[in-house]
């Protein structure tokens, strides 16, 4: 999703945005949601650009000899997403729906 919006950003002119994430001190938050900033400030970029080509560049620079791991644990995770057509919405309870064998 985020790739078509910032595609659509660009089209429309808008160069910047407020997020809905937590303040620099929130290490929990930035811990979490780093993919996401990162992918944004790509995007901002260049909005050509495609989710696999950033995930890919992402865990290349993070998870060094790990990064085919990685990505295909992203993959299945957006799969599992993108199959319920919703968010995961951090209930723990829920997260079994998302975390599927192959994702973990």
């Amino acid at each position: 999703a985020m790739c078509g919006d910032f595609r659509n950003y660009r089209r429309l002119g808008l160069d910047g945005l407020m997020s809905e994430c937590s303040s620099a001190d929130n290490s929990a938050e930035w811990d979490t949601q780093w993919p996401n900033f990162y992918l944004a400030g790509r995007l901002f970029w260049n909005p050509e650009l495609g989710r696999k080509d950033v995930f890919s560049e992402i865990c290349r620079a993070r998870y060094g000899k790990g990064a085919a791991a990685m990505e295909n644990y992203y993959e299945t995770l957006q799969q599992a997403v993108t199959d319920r057509k919703v968010c995961i919405d951090k209930k723990p309870q829920r997260f079994k729906e998302f975390f599927t064998p192959d994702a973990v």
